[in-house]
C-alpha cells in the first residue's frame, strides 16, 4: 500500500530490509570483489566461465542493493495501534464462518507478505489484508480470493 509514494512497512520489517542492504554492501560486495579480481588473474576473460558467473552475480547484487536503498528511502513505518480496528502490524486471529476453522496472521506492509512464516504474515494489499483492515472483533467481512469466502474477526491485538 503506498501513500505519497511512500511504502508502508512494520519497524520489523524496515530492520530486516536494512540487515539485509547491510549485508549485501559489507560482506557479499566485498566478497564478489575478490571472487572477480581472482578470475581476472585467470587471463582471458572471453572465455572465462567463473568471471562470467562473478559477473552475472554482481548484477543481481548491485540490483538488489539499489533496490533495498530505494525502498528505505520511500519507507513509511506503521507502529502497531491500540485502536480496536484491524491496522498494519497487529496480529489477527480470525475464524472462517462455513468450516469454523480458526487462524492467526500478522497484517503487515505488502512487501513484507511471508505466508511461510511462522504466523503467517499477510500483505495489507492482498484479498484478506483488503478483507481485514479496518475492521474490529465481532464483524465479519468477506473475502475474495480464488474462493469467496466469509470469516469472523476473533482477535486483533
Amino acid at each position: 500500500m503506498k501513500n505519497n509514494n511512500k511504502i508502508q512497512l512494520t519497524s520489523e520489517g524496515l530492520k530486516e530490509k536494512k540487515l539485509r542492504l547491510q549485508k549485501l554492501t559489507d560482506v557479499e560486495r566485498p566478497l564478489l570483489l575478490k571472487q572477480l579480481s581472482e578470475a581476472r588473474s585467470q587471463g582471458d576473460l572471453s572465455e572465462n566461465a567463473d568471471y562470467d558467473a562473478a559477473k552475472e552475480k554482481q548484477g543481481v547484487i548491485e540490483a538488489e542493493i539499489s533496490e533495498l536503498e530505494l525502498l528505505i528511502s520511500k519507507a513509511e513505518v506503521i507502529r502497531k495501534s491500540n485502536s480496536k480496528k484491524v491496522t498494519i502490524g497487529q496480529l489477527i486471529t480470525y475464524q472462517k464462518v462455513d468450516t469454523k476453522e480458526t487462524k492467526k496472521i500478522k497484517l503487515v506492509g505488502s512487501l513484507e507478505a511471508n505466508p511461510f512464516a511462522d504466523i503467517p504474515m499477510v500483505g495489507v494489499n492482498s484479498p484478506l489484508g483488503i478483507a481485514l483492515l479496518g475492521k474490529e472483533a465481532g464483524d465479519t467481512t468477506s473475502v475474495s480470493a480464488a474462493k469467496t469466502y466469509d470469516i469472523v474477526i476473533k482477535k486483533a491485538e
